[in-house]
């Protein structure tokens, strides 16, 4: 004589269909759950850090176009200055430390976004223009 299984014991064959279904659907939910939550999770880190990565070109720009603006005139100074570019803008500020050095601030923000970044600057100048020696800090 068989033992049967506890299982078999109590249930039919059609119960027993009915459990291993029901099994795999919560595990098939929880799964379709926990994929769900790390996708969400990864749209939003790329949606952030393609904004900080514009941000930052955005800054880039930014210093670039000062440093043009003291290529052309080594004398060139400017307290505030705004430049609208199709991601955002920035404003840059260009000062004299002494006759061979200018401090450079550039602030860019998106459209946007609140997110800001801030770019400090030493530059060393020849009487041309030329840039001789750049120190950039990020804030």
């Amino acid at each position: 004589m068989r033992l049967k299984p506890w299982l078999l014991c109590h249930l039919n064959r059609g119960q027993i269909f009915f459990v291993i279904i029901g099994i795999v659907l919560i595990l098939f939910v929880s799964f379709v759950i926990m994929l769900g939550n790390i996708t969400i999770s990864s749209i939003q880190f790329s949606f952030v850090f393609k904004q900080f990565v514009s941000l930052r070109s955005l800054a880039i720009s930014g210093l670039r176009y000062a440093l043009y603006q003291i290529n052309q005139n080594p004398n060139f100074t400017t307290t505030s200055a705004q430049v609208l570019m199709p991601q955002g803008r920035f404003t840059y500020s260009v000062s004299n430390i002494n006759q061979t050095t200018k401090s450079i601030n550039v602030q860019a923000n998106l459209i946007n976004s609140s997110l800001s970044r801030i770019l400090k600057a030493t530059a060393t100048i020849d009487n041309l223009g030329t840039i001789l020696n750049l120190e950039i800090s990020e804030e």
